[in-house]
C-alpha cells in the first residue's frame, strides 16, 4: 500500500514537473522573435527582406526609406521591446507608473530637468523627412506590439502591464538621457563651488588648475612605458574625491585612424572603442540598413532609427565622448516677496512654473512636482541632495535643453556621400558631446 501511494505521489510529481517545465518554456520562449518565413505587417508599402546572419545581426533591404525604418522599428521590438519601453519611461520620467516608489526620485529629477519638455520642443522643429523617419520607425514598433499582445516579453507579464504604442517623442526623450549620461559636468561645477566655499578661491585654483593649451608634456620622452614612472600613489587624490563626495569610476573611449600610407592595402583604417558601462541587453544594437538612399552598417540605439556608429559606401566614423563643458549652474537671487520671481539685470523677472504630474504605482493620487524655470534653466534644489534646503535657488543651464537637431544630424550622416557631406551633417549635431 505504501509503495502504491509512493508511486502515485511520484507520478503526480512528474506530471507537475512536466507541466511546470512546459509553463516555463511557454512564458520564456513564446516571445522569441520569428526569424524565418514571411510576416504580413500592415503599414508596409512594399516587400522588405530581413536577413539575419549567424550571430543574429539583421540586414534590412527595402525599396524606400519608410519601409526601411518601419522594418528597423519592427526588429528592434522583436529583440528589445522591454528595453525600448524601459528607456522611454526613463526619458519621460514615467518609471514610477510601473515600478512604484522605488523610482520616484529618478522621475522627479528627470521631470525637473525637463528631458520630456525638451524632447517635445525638438520634435516640433525637426526636418519633415526626419519626422517621417521617426513615424515610420514608430509604426514598425507598434505593428509588433499589436501582433504580440498575447505573448509579450516576460518582463511585462511579471510587472503586469501592456506597453503603450511607441511615439516619435519617445525616441528623442531617450536621446536626451544618453546626452546627459555622456556629457554631465554640472556636478563638477557644484563640487568646484563647494570647494571654493570651503578653502577659498586661491586654494581651489591650486587644487583644480586649468591646463594651458600650450602646456608641456609631463611624461619625459625617455619614459617608454608606465613602469618607468616608478611607484604611483593615488591615496591623496582618492581621499579628496571621497571628502568631496566625487569618488567614482571614470570612463573613457578612443578613436584610432591609420592613413592608407601606413597600411598594407593602401586603404585607411578606423578603429573605435566606446567605453560605456556593460549592461544586458547592450546599449547598442548592430544592424545593416539598405534602401531608400541608405546603405549603412553599424551600431544603432534601440528606440532610434538609423545607425550611430558605422560606415556606408563613402564614409566610416566612430564616436568618443570628449566631456566638453555643456552645463552651467546659476545661483539665482529670488524675490523675498514672490518665490516665482528672480532678479535679472536689476529687475524682478517671472519664472515659468510647470506642474509635472507623476503617476505612482500603489498610490491613489499622482505626485505633482512644481518646477520653476528661469531664463537660465530649471531650478534643481528640490531634487539634488547637495542643493536641497539651500536658500539660494540654483538653476541648471544645459545645451540639450535648447533647440536640438541631433536626429536630423544622425540620419544625414548615415547617407552622406562624401566627407564634406558628413561634416555638413555634423554641423547640426547640438548634443551630446561626441
Amino acid at each position: 500500500m505504501a509503495r502504491r501511494v509512493l508511486l502515485i505521489v511520484l507520478g503526480v510529481l512528474v506530471v507537475v514537473l512536466v507541466l511546470l517545465a512546459g509553463a516555463v518554456g511557454y512564458f520564456a520562449l513564446s516571445p522569441l522573435p520569428k526569424t524565418n518565413g514571411t510576416i504580413s505587417a500592415p503599414g508596409l508599402q512594399a516587400t522588405v527582406t530581413i536577413y539575419r546572419d549567424e550571430w543574429g545581426v539583421p540586414q534590412i533591404y527595402a525599396d524606400n526609406s519608410h519601409d526601411l525604418f518601419f522594418a528597423q522599428g519592427y526588429v528592434h521590438a522583436q529583440d528589445r521591446l522591454f528595453q525600448l519601453d524601459f528607456q522611454r519611461r526613463v526619458g519621460l520620467g514615467r518609471l514610477s507608473e510601473v515600478l512604484g516608489e522605488a523610482t520616484l526620485d529618478t522621475d522627479r529629477f528627470l521631470r525637473t530637468l525637463g528631458t520630456n519638455r525638451a524632447a517635445q520642443q525638438d520634435l516640433e522643429q525637426l526636418a519633415p523627412e526626419t519626422v517621417a523617419a521617426l513615424q515610420a520607425y514608430s509604426d514598425g514598433v507598434n505593428a509588433y506590439i499589436d501582433e504580440h499582445k498575447g505573448d509579450l516579453p516576460l518582463e511585462f507579464r511579471i510587472l503586469g502591464y501592456q506597453p503603450e504604442h511607441w511615439q516619435p517623442l519617445d525616441t528623442i526623450a531617450w536621446a536626451k538621457v544618453m546626452s546627459y549620461n555622456l556629457a554631465s559636468n554640472w556636478d563638477t561645477e557644484l563640487m568646484r563651488a563647494q570647494l571654493i566655499d570651503a578653502v577659498g578661491e586661491d586654494a581651489a585654483a591650486d587644487l583644480l588648475p586649468t591646463y594651458p593649451e600650450a602646456g608641456p608634456y609631463v611624461i619625459p620622452p625617455e619614459v617608454k612605458s608606465y613602469s618607468g614612472l616608478g611607484e604611483l600613489s593615488y591615496s591623496d587624490a582618492t581621499a579628496l574625491r571621497r571628502l568631496l563626495k566625487t569618488d567614482g569610476g571614470d570612463i573613457g573611449s578612443n578613436n584610432w585612424v591609420v592613413a592608407g600610407s601606413h597600411t598594407t592595402t593602401g586603404n585607411p583604417l578606423l578603429a573605435n572603442d566606446p567605453h560605456l558601462g556593460l549592461q544586458m541587453p547592450s546599449v547598442f544594437y548592430e544592424i545593416g540598413l539598405h534602401g531608400g538612399g541608405y546603405d549603412v552598417v553599424g551600431l544603432g540605439l534601440p528606440g532610434t532609427p538609423g545607425v550611430l556608429i558605422g560606415h556606408n559606401d563613402h564614409v566610416a566614423w566612430g564616436m568618443t565622448t570628449i566631456y566638453s563643458d555643456q552645463q552651467d549652474l546659476f545661483i539665482e537671487n529670488q524675490n523675498p516677496d514672490n518665490p516665482n520671481q528672480v532678479e535679472y539685470q536689476g529687475n524682478w523677472e517671472d519664472v515659468q512654473v510647470v506642474e509635472e504630474t507623476i503617476p505612482v504605482k500603489g498610490r491613489a493620487e499622482p505626485l505633482v512636482e512644481t518646477v520653476r524655470i528661469t531664463r537660465h534653466g530649471p531650478i534643481m534644489n528640490a531634487v539634488v541632495g547637495d542643493l536641497e534646503g539651500k536658500a539660494e535657488p540654483v538653476a541648471l543651464r544645459w545645451t540639450a535643453l535648447d533647440e536640438d537637431h541631433l536626429v536630423d544630424s544622425l540620419l544625414l550622416a548615415d547617407r552622406a556621400g562624401s566627407v564634406d557631406e558628413f561634416r555638413q551633417a555634423l554641423s547640426l549635431w547640438d548634443s551630446g558631446s561626441q
